[in-house]
């Protein structure tokens, strides 16, 4: 009414169907580029953490069971490896849905000659779309997004599980800053790591919202139907969990510690060098297959004695295999085995610094 007559004529060429599409494409390229931001900043925080641990060795997991000698740091780069995949579905995620399909109308378009490349234009799309029937009923940007979302809280929850197994007296690998932890209402002597279990279970939510978007999709006939007007519950909710759900991550990352005499204290425990005894094997002629059969008797001899293996003697060495030299020695021991490692993307001192530096240059162009 305040604008009079001109104002009669703003929906002119336009349906509520191409209109609010294209709105939801404006609102979520925003939201990729905050989401981004985001994930960039925990991966700084990974990385700042793991600078401060790259000469430090802990155990590495296979099933949960202790199976080869890491660096720290190489164990917190995993998950800057993890979110920049994240980073990168978002930014395919963003070319895809980066189209207008303002002048689509209802359906079938207009019969109006509507610039649509000049609308396009000058809302920053890249281009139009090219068929008004896809256009009006596309929501699969939607379901990606949502899926891109849901990888993220996966990765999330990764990370919330290991430190919650981590922290505990079990393990005992990392402390977590008070200011992440809850006591108990009835056991003072708690630490509960209680923003951890709800990143893990906030992971719930957005799965919920990928089955709850594939759903709605899964059934509809083609043009535009008011199914998609429940799309907005699921894109906003998955949008803003994993978004508070990257500011406590990376609150948590940056303020906790991990406890490395702890974890050196129990070091040796598990055989974490029993596959570089094989590949020590392999390195003087002996086929792989049988190198892991040797050294397989080897650690249940050690199992029978209550010995280690760089705790065994030359002799008992040479039962299992003359090919075992003096040189053993140097390949034994999580700490030995580690600096050994030499294949690219290895997880020893050497190969974690190097993706240090790597990750302080490419996040610093950011």
């Amino acid at each position: 009414a305040k604008i009079g007559q001109a104002g009669k004529k703003l929906h002119t060429g336009r349906s509520r169907n191409d209109q609010v599409t294209t709105d939801v494409r404006l609102w979520m390229r925003d939201r990729i580029e905050i989401l981004q931001a985001k994930i960039t900043l925990l991966q700084k925080a990974f990385v700042k953490l793991a600078g401060k641990y790259a000469e430090d060795i802990m155990p590495g997991y296979t099933h949960l069971q202790r199976a080869q000698p890491v660096v720290i740091a190489s164990y917190l780069l995993s998950f800057v490896e993890q979110f920049e995949r994240d980073f990168i579905r978002l930014k395919n995620c963003h070319r895809l849905l980066n189209i207008s399909p303002l002048g689509s109308g209802a359906v079938a378009g207009s019969t109006l000659p509507l610039d649509r490349k000049s609308t396009a234009k000058q809302l920053g799309f890249s281009d139009i779309s090219y068929n008004s029937i896809d256009a009006v009923g596309d929501r699969d940007f939607c379901a990606e997004f949502v899926f891109d979302c849901a990888l993220i809280a996966t990765h999330l929850s990764r990370l919330a599980e290991d430190w919650i197994i981590y922290s505990s007296n079990e393990f005992g690998f990392v402390r977590i800053d008070d200011a992440y932890c809850t006591s108990s209402s009835m056991m003072p002597q708690k630490r509960n790591p209680d923003l951890l279990e709800l990143i893990r279970a906030k992971t719930g939510r957005v799965y919920g919202s990928l089955m709850a978007m594939l759903t709605i999709l899964k059934g509809q006939p083609s043009g535009y139907n008011r199914d998609m007007q429940e799309d907005k519950v699921h894109i906003f909710a998955a949008s803003d969990t994993v978004e508070a759900c990257l500011d406590v991550a990376r609150a948590i990352v940056s303020h906790t510690k991990f406890n490395t005499n702890k974890i050196l204290a129990g070091l040796e425990e598990g055989f974490l060098d029993a596959t570089a005894l094989v590949e020590y094997l392999v390195g003087k002629g002996v086929a792989f297959r049988e190198a892991h059969g040797i050294v397989g008797s080897l650690v249940a001899y050690c199992e029978q004695q209550n010995k280690k293996l760089a705790g065994l003697s030359l002799e008992e060495l040479q039962k299992y295999s003359a090919s075992i030299e003096t040189d053993v020695y140097e390949n034994l021991g999580a700490a030995g085995v580690a600096d050994k490692y030499i294949t690219a993307g290895s997880a020893g001192p050497k190969q974690a610094k190097e993706q240090i530096a790597y990750w302080n240059k490419q996040l610093g162009q950011r």
